[in-house]
C-alpha cells in the first residue's frame, strides 16, 4: 500500500477545472512537480507548455500537447479527458493549498526517510534527548556562564519544560495538539514554523482508536510519521507518572501530550484537588526541564473567555483554580460557529503569543493568519473600504457610525489607508471626506450650496 501523502481527488477536480474555465490554472498557481498522480501531472504539464506558447486550454490544444509529447493514450486508458469534467471553479484554491501541501509532504519524507531509516536499522531513539539542563551555580560559574536561546520542538510556542494548552470544550484544542504532533513526527510545519523531525508520545485520554485513526486520515498523516498514541494512562498519582518517566527515560521523545489532564486524574477535582494538580503539573515539569524535552497538558476550561484583551494565563490557571507555574500557558479563544480563533500565550523565556488562527475544514487543521492586531487592522480597513465603496464621500463619523466602531480608531484607520494611498480625501467647507479613487465619477460631487434655504446635505455634517 502506498502510503506517501496525496490527495489525488484535489488533483482529478483542478484538471477538471482547468477544462471548465483556464484562468483556474493560474488561479492554482501549482507547477506539474507538485502532483502526485502521474496522469495529472502529465496534464498539467501540457498546460504549462500551452500557456508558455501564449496559447489558450482547452480540450482540443491540450490533446494535441499530450499527442505530441507521445502520452495522449497513457492519459486517457482510463477514459477520456472529459470523465475528469467538474463544473465548478468554487474550490479551486481550496485545492490547490491541499495538493500544494501534500507536494511539500512528500519532499520531507524524502529529505528524512535516510534519517529515519538510519535510526530505525540502529536502534536509535529519534532525535537524542540532549543533556541535563545544570541547575546548581556558583556566583562565579553564573557570572561566566553563556545561556542559549530558549528551545523547544516547536519555536516560539511549546518550549522544553511544561506547557499548558487550555480553552473551552469542543472548541479545536484536540485539533491543534494533534496536529502540531503529527507535523512534529513528520519534521514538517505548524503554524508557518519549521519544525525540526522529532519523536512525539500522544496519551489521548479521550479518545479511541478509531477516532485516532479517523483524525490522522482527514489530515493525510503518513504512517512513518514519529508519533505513538496511548489511550490508556493509569492515574498519574496511582502509578502513571512512573509510566511517563520510563517513557521519557527510554522513548527518545521530543514531546509528550496528555490531553486532557483532567483525565490523568480522573475523579479529581481542580479546585477542590488543586494541590494534587499542583504538584502533579509541578513534577511534569521538573521531568521536562530535567531531560530537556517538552511536555504538553491539555485542559478544559469552564470560565467564558474572551474580553477586550483576555489574559491567558488568568483564563487558564484562574479558571481551574491550578497555580502551576508552567513554562508557557497558552489559551485558544474561540466563537462557537465559527472558523476563527485567537491563540495567546505567555511565558517564561518567550515572547507573547497572539496569533489569529482559522480552521480549514477541507485539511482539518489551524492555519495561522499572523499576528491578531495585524489581522484586526486588515479586516477594519476592509470594511472601511466597504463602507466608502457604499457611501461615496463620507466623514470619519459617519464611517464610524455605519460600522458601529469607535470614532477614533476608525480616524486613524483611514488617516493610514488615506497615506498608503488606498482611499482620498477632499476638503469641502472646511471638513474633510473620503472616498475610493475612481469613485467620483459615479457619485455626485457636493456642491456649494446657493442659498441658506436649500442647504446641500453632506454625509455627517454635524
Amino acid at each position: 500500500m502506498d502510503t506517501l501523502p496525496s490527495a489525488p481527488d484535489a488533483e482529478r477536480d483542478l484538471v477538471g477545472a482547468v477544462l471548465y474555465d483556464e484562468l483556474a490554472f493560474e488561479r492554482a498557481g501549482l507547477k506539474s512537480g507538485d502532483f502526485y498522480i502521474q496522469r495529472w501531472r502529465w496534464v498539467w504539464e501540457a498546460c504549462e507548455k500551452i500557456k508558455a506558447a501564449d496559447d489558450h486550454i482547452d480540450l482540443e490544444t491540450l490533446e494535441k500537447e499530450l499527442e505530441k509529447a507521445g502520452r495522449l493514450q497513457e492519459v486517457t486508458s482510463r477514459g477520456g479527458l472529459m470523465d475528469v469534467f467538474v463544473p465548478t471553479l468554487l474550490h479551486v484554491e481550496a485545492n490547490a493549498r491541499r495538493v500544494r501541501e501534500m507536494a511539500e509532504r512528500r519532499r520531507i519524507v524524502a529529505r528524512n526517510t535516510e534519517l529515519v531509516r538510519q535510526a530505525m536499522d540502529t536502534n536509535t531513539p529519534l532525535p537524542m534527548p540532549l543533556a541535563p539542563v545544570k541547575t546548581h551555580w556558583t556566583m562565579e560559574e553564573l557570572l561566566k556562564a553563556e545561556f542559549p536561546e530558549p528551545q523547544g520542538p516547536i519555536p516560539g510556542l511549546v518550549p522544553n519544560g511544561l506547557t499548558i494548552l487550555g480553552g473551552r470544550p469542543k472548541r479545536g484544542k484536540s485539533w491543534l495538539m494533534l496536529q502540531a504532533g503529527c507535523s512534529l513526527a513528520l519534521g514538517g510545519k505548524f503554524l508557518g514554523r519549521d519544525l525540526q523531525l522529532g519523536r512525539v508520545l500522544y496519551y489521548a485520554l479521550e479518545d479511541r482508536g478509531k477516532h485516532l485513526q479517523d483524525r490522522s486520515k482527514k489530515l493525510g498523516i503518513d504512517g512513518w510519521a514519529q508519533i505513538e498514541f496511548e489511550t490508556r494512562l493509569q492515574p498519574l498519582h496511582l502509578g502513571g507518572m512512573a509510566a511517563i518517566e520510563n517513557a521519557v527515560r527510554l522513548g527518545g521523545f521530543s514531546m509528550i501530550v496528555i490531553d486532557t489532564i483532567r483525565r490523568a486524574l480522573p475523579g479529581k477535582d481542580f479546585n477542590k484537588d488543586g494541590a494534587l494538580f499542583d504538584d502533579v503539573l509541578s513534577r511534569l515539569q521538573t521531568l521536562a526541564l530535567e531531560k530537556y524535552i517538552a511536555i504538553v497538558t491539555v485542559l478544559h476550561t469552564r470560565k467564558s473567555t474572551g474580553g477586550f484583551d483576555p489574559d491567558p494565563v488568568d483564563d487558564v490557571l484562574g479558571s481551574t483554580g491550578l497555580t502551576a507555574s508552567a513554562d508557557m500557558v497558552l489559551a485558544l479563544y474561540t466563537e462557537q460557529g465559527k472558523k476563527g480563533a485567537t491563540l495567546k500565550g505567555r511565558g517564561r523565556d518567550l515572547d507573547d503569543v497572539d496569533e489569529a488562527l482559522q480552521f480549514d475544514p477541507l485539511t482539518c487543521a489551524w492555519q495561522s493568519l499572523g499576528e491578531t492586531g495585524a489581522v484586526k487592522i486588515k479586516e477594519s480597513e476592509e470594511e472601511i473600504l466597504a463602507v466608502l465603496d457604499d457611501l461615496g464621500k463620507a466623514q470619519s463619523h459617519t464611517v464610524a457610525k455605519t460600522l458601529g466602531k469607535d470614532f477614533s480608531n476608525t480616524h486613524k484607520r483611514l488617516a493610514t489607508l488615506w497615506t498608503a494611498g488606498k482611499i482620498k480625501k477632499e476638503e469641502i467647507e472646511g471638513k474633510t471626506f473620503y472616498f475610493l479613487p475612481k469613485k467620483t465619477e459615479s457619485k455626485e460631487v457636493p456642491t456649494l450650496p446657493t442659498t441658506p434655504t436649500q442647504p446641500t446635505i453632506y454625509h455627517d455634517l454635524w
